[in-house]
């Protein structure tokens, strides 16, 4: 696991490149603190900051071609690399042991169709210097990030917001429809950032750049391309060989073990091959806690089980941790707990598997049993659902967790019953947008924009769900999280539910193999049920999130919340303080706002 920078331009000398690609990997550094390298290139610049997980002294990057025609920037690994190496070895003379290279000749020989041999995570830049043209790409999910910006005739990309733009040039400013989308949602869709000059490649697409011909841009999967015909013998067999392939190292694999179905299964399938360690946070608040079921399922597993405690002094940090590593706002507060569990993670070892996926493949979030729950809600009156809403609104909030509190479970369906009336985007939301118009003080006769998301049409309300939450909230918060939280430590995370074969038996298979009327998770149940011990599977669904409610009365939250450098409403921005502090909890709405108007101040 790495981080790279790209940048070219025929007009900036080459001192100031590589004085701003300094500046670049050195903002890189705890993606990969093992090794540092940097070529450049009749205008063309290269950086690479290394995590040495596989062929460790060797696999060096920047790597070129033999003839000096091609060179690759990569982050991520390649799990079957051993295998696409038997299939080139004999037109292409390999000089080290590990992905890279394999990656390398991969694209030279064989060309874009190599995309699809490949399963992994990754991101990578590859130059033609002969053609000045350069391709970049990442994995199917986006596990690993790439952005980019260009003028039309200088071209600059890199893993994080932050290196990329101690590269750029020229001025950038605020993008309007990211900041609906956010408040909206707490993440930018695929393809935007909060900046209007930098973009991101989109998962499972590759990109062709060259001067004058500008971008163009194609997807290389489509997880519903190809009939897959599945069992429950099948799945099992395909996460058994999924966690077995994550699991090639050349240092050691742990795995993070919460307690709940998924990171149970995985930590289960990992510790049949191989004595590993497993890794929790637990949090005083019972509401919040899991740790105790972390503590049975390692007993039962017999793992090496490691755990602490969160700390409070935690949410402090995630401001200059999201401004460090995301470079934009980013409003999931569970990035707290993973940035602690990743620290306490990467003092054991380099790389955990981790159980994310599962819900999105599965059919696992409690908004799914939502989803059928509205579909009987719709068949009552519209003035009885009008009073039950202004009822549900209207009564007194604690700061417990969701799962602990059913007028929390009340509120929550009530907003999603306004996205799926109007069908659009379900999933969980911290704004409405009737608060949006009030916050930016607009009347309703302006039309508010956000930036467009990923909207796959499924045969079912609640499949279509499924699919967009895969590539839309897994995709932009959920793995960007553990991205940000785990390259902070210097630690690479796998997620074996997200190889391309299980993804694409759980996206194929229809509603009535995940669910039954009120349960998910149907599939995976009768495939692993001996895997995790009982218990596992009575639990109700739990999540991993922090109570904010009263760090976010704070001075130190207080003060950036009244922090005036905006355009902002804020004596709605009071209200909703004072609302608050007198018990009516409006942690979510709050926490995006924050982390927000933190990126406004220090950006």
């Amino acid at each position: 696991m790495c981080g790279f920078s790209f940048g070219y331009s025929l007009s900036m000398h080459e001192v100031e490149m590589r004085t701003n690609m300094a500046h670049s990997l050195n903002l890189l550094k705890e993606r990969g603190p093992d090794q540092a390298g940097c070529v450049f290139r009749d205008g063309a610049i290269f950086g690479h900051r290394r995590l040495s997980i596989i062929d460790i002294h060797s696999s060096l990057q920047p790597l070129t071609d033999e003839t000096g025609r091609y060179t690759l920037v990569f982050n991520g690994e390649i799990y079957n690399y051993r295998e696409l190496r038997g299939g080139l070895k004999d037109t292409w003379t390999f000089k080290t042991d590990g992905d890279t290279e394999v990656l390398l000749a991969g694209l030279v020989l064989e060309g874009l169709s190599f995309l699809k041999k490949m399963e992994g995570m990754w991101a990578f830049c590859l130059w033609d210097s002969k053609l000045r043209k350069l391709l970049m790409s990442r994995d199917r999910f986006g596990k690993k990030p790439l952005f980019f910006s260009t003028n039309g005739k200088e071209l600059w990309a890199s893993s994080e917001l932050p290196a990329l733009k101690a590269l750029i040039p020229y001025s950038l400013s605020e993008n309007p429809k990211s900041l609906v989308s956010y408040l909206e949602y707490g993440f930018c869709p695929a393809g935007s950032t909060f900046y209007s000059e930098i973009g991101e490649v989109k998962p499972s697409h590759y990109m062709w750049w060259s001067e004058g011909a500008g971008f163009s841009s194609m997807a290389y999967w489509n997880p519903f391309d190809h009939k897959v015909e599945g069992s429950s013998y099948d799945l099992k067999d395909l996460l058994e060989s999924s966690v077995s392939k994550r699991l090639v190292a050349d240092v050691e694999v742990g795995a993070f073990l919460s307690g709940g179905v998924d990171s149970s299964i995985i930590s289960s399938i990992a510790a049949r091959h191989q004595k590993i360690k497993t890794f929790s946070i637990g949090f005083r608040d019972p509401s919040y806690d899991e740790s105790k079921y972390a503590q049975s399922v390692s007993a039962w597993i017999g793992s090496e089980h490691h755990a602490e405690y969160y700390e409070e002094s935690a949410i402090g940090d995630v401001g200059d941790l999201t401004l460090r590593r995301l470079g934009q706002p980013f409003a999931d507060v569970s990035l707290v707990p993973s940035m602690q569990l990743c620290r306490l993670a990467s003092r054991y070892v380099k790389v955990a598997l981790s159980g994310d996926g599962a819900d999105e493949l599965f059919s696992g979030y409690q908004r799914y049993q939502g989803a059928v729950l509205l579909q009987i809600y719709f068949k009552a009156p519209v003035i009885v659902r009008k009073v039950i809403e202004k009822l549900v609104r209207s009564l007194p909030e604690t700061y417990v967790h969701h799962s602990a509190s059913l007028l929390k479970k009340a509120q929550l369906f009530i907003a999603q019953s306004e996205n799926y009336e109007k069908g659009g985007y379900i999933a969980p939301r911290n704004w409405r947008r009737s608060e949006l118009y009030e916050l930016f003080g607009l009347t309703g006769e302006t039309h508010l924009e956000g930036a467009e998301f990923e909207l796959i049409k499924s045969p079912d309300d609640i499949l279509e769900m499924m699919h967009r939450d895969a590539f839309n909230y897994m995709v932009q918060d959920i793995l960007r999280k553990v991205d940000a939280a785990s390259m902070d430590s210097s630690l690479e995370v796998r997620c074996p539910f997200l190889d391309s074969k299980v993804a694409e038996a759980a996206l194929q298979a229809p509603l009535s193999t995940h669910r039954s009327l009120f349960a998910g998770k149907k599939w995976l149940e009768s495939s692993c049920y001996s895997l995790v011990p009982k218990f596992v599977w009575r639990r109700r669904k739990h999540g991993f999130s922090v109570p904010v409610g009263e760090w976010l009365l704070s001075s130190q939250a207080r003060e950036i919340l009244l922090y005036s450098g905006h355009d902002l409403n804020q004596k709605f921005i009071d209200g909703l303080l004072l609302e608050h502090s007198k018990g009516k909890d409006h942690s979510q709405r709050l926490w995006a706002l924050y982390m927000y108007l933190l990126w406004r101040l220090r950006r």
